[in-house]
């Protein structure tokens, strides 16, 4: 695709991703308002050049575009009242039917029974058995926050390998820790009790190589790829990307924390996070160069890192594989700050195929 329709498309996406979150700031506002006018703009130079005759190859979904950052103003995000949340509501309903002789008197009564257990759970929490019912998963340690520790987990406390060991001795260091600074890695015997999976508020599992990569490729879906909030993020964007080593619990201080080992991806590459309109972050992986250890509370959702095709143009250069090579760009999952928003309705989803990154 040449560059000019490229950079076109990422208008379009950047302002209706931000008008599809829970929440949206005034300056947010401004810039999906500002883009989406620009997207129309555009279209018009770019696929019928303000012709008149070519005038019915635009569709009215073009110019809805304008409307929906005012909208949003005066009736608020576009989740709560767009066509999908009717069409969802419509087919969860319709699915209650049961009495197919009279099904329009069926659906009012049902309608009606569904406005009251709503005003009952809003009430009284306690009756929402979805909510409270089912107990926890058998090895599950809850660590507050809505996150909870999941198994596998090692029988006895396993020995950290040098480079795992340099990146909590470093986290230590940083929590406030007295270690000796001439301490050599290769003395100090650090074990810890390693967990596989890591339940999120949002209801996704975070999972971990130490157990993805004993399975072929083929039978697992990695999920193991994580946003982290407030891990070295650059001020230009306010989240990181990792791949979970594992999980595992550590007194810090005298105090027990759960903490996670990553390998970091690195800073997204800012021209192209800049000419796609803040819409396509890139990274390269790190392996264990970028190990980290962070508090596991900062993993914000389960991500797919996908493999970044080289353009023509990269292809053609002398050192292509060194330059364009080992790039990858994030991919999330739309709708989980919303998902968080509902208590963690959103279960965990092995259709997210990460697959790609191995």
């Amino acid at each position: 695709m040449p560059k000019k329709y490229w950079k076109h498309f990422c208008l379009l996406v950047f302002g209706i991703r931000i008008l599809q979150q829970r929440t949206i700031t005034r300056k947010q506002l401004i810039e999906a308002h500002t883009a989406l006018v620009q997207f129309c703009m555009e279209y018009e130079n770019l696929y019928y050049q303000r012709a008149p005759e070519r005038l019915h190859f635009v569709r009215q979904s073009i110019h809805v575009l304008i409307h929906l950052g005012p909208e949003s103003e005066r009736m608020g995000p576009l989740w709560a009242y767009t066509q999908w949340t009717m069409e969802r509501y419509i087919g969860d309903i319709g699915a209650e039917i049961r009495q197919h002789s009279n099904p329009f008197a069926n659906l009012s009564e049902r309608n009606v029974r569904r406005a009251q257990v709503n005003a009952l759970k809003a009430m009284f929490p306690d009756l929402d058995t979805a909510e409270c019912s089912g107990s926890a998963p058998r090895g599950s340690v809850d660590i507050g926050e809505g996150y909870r520790l999941l198994a596998a987990h090692d029988a006895i406390p396993r020995l950290l390998q040098e480079p795992e060991a340099k990146a909590l001795l470093h986290y230590l260091r940083h929590a406030g820790e007295t270690i000796p600074l001439n301490l050599e890695i290769s003395s100090w015997s650090a074990k810890v009790e390693r967990y596989a999976r890591l339940q999120l508020p949002n209801g996704q599992i975070a999972r971990s190589a130490w157990k993805e990569c004993q399975k072929k490729l083929e039978d697992v879906r990695i999920s193991r790829m994580v946003k982290l909030r407030n891990v070295n993020a650059p001020a230009t964007t306010p989240h990181s990307y990792g791949e979970i080593r594992f999980f595992f619990p550590f007194m810090v201080k005298g105090k027990r924390h759960s903490l996670a080992l990553v390998s970091m991806y690195s800073d997204i590459d800012l021209q192209i996070f800049n000419d796609s309109h803040k819409t396509l972050a890139v990274c390269r992986y790190q392996g264990d160069e970028g190990l980290v250890v962070v508090d596991a509370h900062s993993v914000c959702s389960v991500i797919s890192m996908q493999p970044l095709p080289m353009t023509a143009e990269e292809e053609s250069a002398m050192d292509a594989p060194e330059r364009f090579g080992n790039r990858w760009f994030v991919c999330e999952k739309p709708g989980l700050d919303v998902a968080n928003f509902a208590s963690g309705t959103h279960h965990d989803m092995e259709s997210f195929d990460n697959s790609s990154m191995q």
